[in-house]
């Protein structure tokens, strides 16, 4: 047998396993297609997450400013912001850099190792502050599918 390079492309190991490390997106805002057409104050489901679902990483990146006083949290069932706080996302700031804002950076949010989904959940987006009439987030997650445990 010849020696496997670690780490594969696309691929996170768990011990004898390989798993494929996926991405997914979604844009909250008021255009056709955005999760929040219409939006007010309110928690929004933003991706239904399965039993087993490794969640590694939750990612925002503000491409439109949201209307002042606006506040966004990104969580789940288990805490409203556990993966994103309003301060870490800062809605009401449009980004130009390129940069994601990220749980992957020194943060004090609950999820922000990741998080194994051991029951079905959703994650969520909280809007909170005021109604917003303007704004556009987009929203990464990075996950593994269908973790199988090590035996």
């Amino acid at each position: 047998m010849a020696a496997i390079t670690i780490p594969q492309e696309g691929e996170k190991w768990l011990g004898e396993r390989p798993q494929v490390i996926k991405v997914a997106r979604v844009t909250i805002g008021f255009n056709a297609g955005d999760v929040l057409t219409g939006a007010v104050q309110a928690t929004y489901p933003i991706f239904n997450v399965k039993t087993n679902i490794l969640v590694l990483n939750v990612r925002s990146y503000t491409i439109a400013a949201w209307t002042a006083s606006v506040t966004m949290t990104i969580g789940d069932g288990d805490a409203a912001a556990g993966w994103l706080s309003s301060a870490k996302i800062a809605p009401t700031v449009a980004q130009t850099n390129g940069v994601h804002k990220t749980t992957d950076l020194a943060t004090a949010d609950a999820f922000s190792g990741g998080k194994l989904y051991q029951a079905n959940d959703t994650i969520d987006v909280v809007i909170a502050g005021a109604n917003p009439g303007v704004g556009k987030t987009d929203i990464y997650i990075e996950y593994i599918d269908s973790i199988v445990p090590l035996d």
